[in-house]
């Protein structure tokens, strides 16, 4: 059976991965991956520079989410784990021109500790006093709304007031998604507290459970010690073993125009081979499943010949662009405050979404007695800005630095990425979004969608996804789909 995975990010490399692996042991397959650049990662970019680790893309996965962790594991990764430096962690909100702690106990809009939140310049008193009636209500929670789809903006606003929305959610949100309150869906965006809203209502009781089994890791955050790359490497080795023995072919710089839906034989049943997958250049392959890892709009542009209502549904998630921009400084700043990193409403008017003191975060990122900051611009306050030159982005940064950090020093070194639409927008009637595209691409058997497009922005989710996907085309390679 024939395998196409389209897209060489962590996706399509953990499901090309994983149909290797049971390749290695007699299913089967034969897997081609094909990414239309010159490398494979995707948003996972990691480069050195003298002793700094740079991370252009994520630096980091959560490690209650328990798919990453595992799959490190199987990779042999184990001994390459590296916790976040938990003691340090304490993140600032800019608020009225200062940095303000996010107080103690505050997991987006859920606080589990009273008095931080309560003493906290970030919220007024109308939202003190709404925290705290959340906290102490016992009454029942309006569980029809619950159920119902609406903004982050509106379900926040209705609970604990603009003051949460603008002081607090805004900023978080724009850090994670670089998305906006008005359009995101709270039901999928803060799905990880609406179970315990419907059960009690109490939103500020509600835990988050550090799932067990991250064994040594049990930081809130993972990374590995030679950078998030260390994991696309070491899948690339394996998929190089699996080249040699004949089972898998890695297919780069190969950009596929379109898929092609083989006639139906005259018993009305989808032919094996089901599939055409046809390249720039006018190379064609004929395969039996495609496992699509690609951003939704990619995902539109190939399936549209095959399923216009599909491809509709797909181009209606949004995307936004990211810049991330590196400071390596081989002597620290003065004065630089503790901690993981600070957060920028969008009520400030500045450019500069969110910074990351990277040498507080994890170790053997800097050299000892330097730093590094993460900085990050895009999203949807501000389109276009990946069109900017280096220069430019690194000079707003700069700018914006000494008036919140007093940062007057320049850096040794910078970096800059550009992630053009990148950043998939959860927004209102997400979830029915998707389940109208799981439901219309299950008529076509054989095609699968993976990545973080639909249920998790992370690359835990895209490890997930990329399991369940290949779960999928295993199943149809013993038969039992047929």
């Amino acid at each position: 059976m024939r395998v196409a995975v389209l897209g060489g990010g962590i996706t399509g490399l953990a499901a090309a991965y994983m149909l290797a692996r049971a390749a290695s042991a007699a299913a089967p397959l034969e897997i081609s991956l094909f990414e239309a650049g010159d490398r494979l990662g995707g948003l996972i970019q990691t480069e050195q520079w003298e002793d700094f680790i740079l991370e252009g893309g994520p630096d980091s996965f959560l490690t209650e989410k328990l798919d990453a962790i595992a799959f490190c594991r199987e990779l042999g990764l184990e001994s390459a784990f590296l916790g976040s430096n938990d003691a340090r962690r304490r993140t600032y909100i800019l608020h009225q021109g200062r940095l303000a702690q996010i107080p103690a106990g505050m997991a987006l809009f859920a606080s589990r500790r009273f008095v931080p939140a309560l003493i906290s310049p970030l919220f007024p008193l109308e939202t003190k006093l709404r925290i705290l009636r959340e906290g102490l209500s016992s009454r029942a929670a309006d569980a029809q709304t619950s159920r119902r789809d609406e903004s982050v903006a509106d379900y926040i606003s209705r609970r604990f007031g603009p003051g949460m929305l603008e002081n607090f959610i805004e900023p978080m949100l724009a850090g994670v998604y670089g998305g906006e309150p008005e359009n995101l869906s709270a039901q999928s965006v803060l799905s990880r507290f609406g179970q315990s809203e419907e059960r009690s209502a109490k939103l500020t009781r509600g835990k988050i459970a550090i799932q067990k089994g991250a064994g040594k890791s049990a930081s809130i955050f993972t990374t590995l010690k030679e950078g998030m790359g260390q994991l696309t490497r070491a899948v690339e080795r394996q998929l190089a073993l699996a080249e040699k023995s004949g089972i898998f072919r890695l297919c780069l710089r190969q950009r596929v125009r379109s898929i092609e839906r083989l006639h139906l034989d005259r018993a009305g049943e989808t032919p094996r081979p089901a599939y055409g997958i046809h390249l720039e250049g006018g190379t064609h392959f004929e395969v039996d499943a495609v496992i699509l890892a690609l951003p939704a709009f990619e995902c539109a542009r190939l399936l549209r010949p095959i399923s216009s209502r599909l491809a509709d549904l797909l181009s209606s998630i949004p995307y936004t662009s990211a810049v991330t921009v590196a400071l390596c400084y081989c002597a620290a700043p003065p004065n630089l405050p503790g901690g993981f990193g600070f957060l920028v409403p969008r009520s400030s008017g500045g450019k500069l979404l969110a910074c990351t003191f990277v040498h507080n975060k994890f170790d053997f990122r800097a050299p000892h007695g330097g730093a590094l900051l993460r900085c990050f611009l895009g999203g949807a306050r501000q389109p276009g800005v990946e069109a900017m030159e280096n220069h430019e982005l690194v000079a707003i940064v700069l700018t914006e630095l000494r008036k919140i950090l007093n940062l007057m020093k320049e850096p040794s070194f910078s970096r800059v990425w550009r992630w053009p639409q990148a950043m998939p927008q959860y927004n209102v009637g997400h979830a029915d979004r998707v389940r109208e595209i799981e439901k219309e691409i299950g008529n076509y058997p054989g095609l699968f969608l993976a990545g973080n497009a639909w249920s998790g922005v992370g690359i835990s989710d895209c490890i997930r996804t990329a399991k369940s996907a290949a779960t999928k085309v295993l199943q149809m390679a013993d038969g039992s789909h047929y």
